[in-house]
């Protein structure tokens, strides 16, 4: 096992920052996302993707920080080996299908993409912490991080959805 550095947690806060990004260009873009100025105006998916991606960043963080302040601090090489195949394979390419999806006249036809990307990183997500998680018994503060972050990610996560495939973009109050 070995230390992995900072890469863990820039993966962690690259999401929310993107997705942040994303926003301010589109706010500069396109008319439909003129609410971004005026946030008390967002629809409310957005509320759903900020709590949620921060309930989700926070529990990230703190597993971050309480592998790296405790007797076990070191996530081992297939451990690491999942987490890299859930985010590469799965995670990058369900943010862009969801980005493209934001910007689409017809997002609707991105629908069975963005499912079956969420199938796969739940597959990942499920396997982790049934196969490593159990193995080494984490103590009750590292499952509540690992709750927080995956409960807070899926709401940031079907918040969007929810936006994007069913009240539509241009929907504001």
């Amino acid at each position: 096992m070995k230390a992995r550095g900072p890469w863990t947690l820039i993966g962690a806060l690259l999401p929310g920052l993107l997705f942040a990004i994303v926003l301010f260009v589109a706010w500069r873009v396109d008319p439909r996302f003129g609410w971004v100025a005026e946030p008390w105006r967002a629809p409310w998916p957005i509320w759903g993707v900020a709590i949620g991606g921060l309930a989700g960043l926070f529990g990230n963080v703190s597993d971050y920080r309480y592998h790296r302040q405790t007797a076990t601090p070191l996530v081992g090489e297939p451990e690491h080996k999942s987490h890299l195949i859930a985010l590469l394979t799965g995670g990058v390419p369900l943010f862009i299908v969801m980005a493209i999806a934001t910007f689409a006249s017809r997002p609707a036809l991105l629908v069975v993409p963005a499912i079956a990307l969420v199938g796969y990183v739940v597959f990942w997500v499920a396997y982790d912490e049934l196969v490593f998680h159990r193995r080494r018994k984490c103590k009750r503060v590292e499952r509540v991080y690992h709750a927080l972050s995956t409960v807070g990610n899926a709401t940031a996560l079907l918040s969007w959805a929810h936006w994007v495939f069913a009240l539509g973009v241009g929907h504001a109050r």
